[in-house]
């Protein structure tokens, strides 16, 4: 059975009133209350370890020169500036996945 909050505790710390009723509880994990997308990580592969250390290259949307790294850099990073063009070009998520599942047949096992 779900216990209410006292209306000024609820209000205060701007919680539902009845957490287990209405929406997720404020008391639930982080993962519970915001779940990740399921659009790109359902059939996409995770960065696999096999790739870390093998040459991957990712060309830039504006000019097209290919950015030449090992896997574990373009893992993590967020973003990086062509060095041709002088862009920053963003490496978001599903742009990694995308990366790492052309170059699959590379990975070292």
């Amino acid at each position: 059975m779900a216990t209410a909050l006292p209306i000024e505790l609820a209000i205060w710390q701007n919680t539902p009133i009845m957490p287990d009723i209405v929406g997720k509880s404020p008391w639930a994990s982080t993962a519970e209350r915001y779940p990740r997308s399921r659009l790109s990580r359902s059939s996409a592969m995770p960065l696999t370890k096999g790739l870390l250390d093998v040459l991957l290259s990712h060309p830039c949307p504006h000019c097209g020169h290919k950015q030449e790294k090992k896997g574990s850099w373009f893992k993590t990073i967020g973003h990086y500036t062509c060095p041709s063009c002088g862009h920053s070009v963003q490496m978001g998520y599903d742009e990694k996945i995308r990366l790492f599942d052309a170059n699959a047949h590379r990975a070292i096992e």
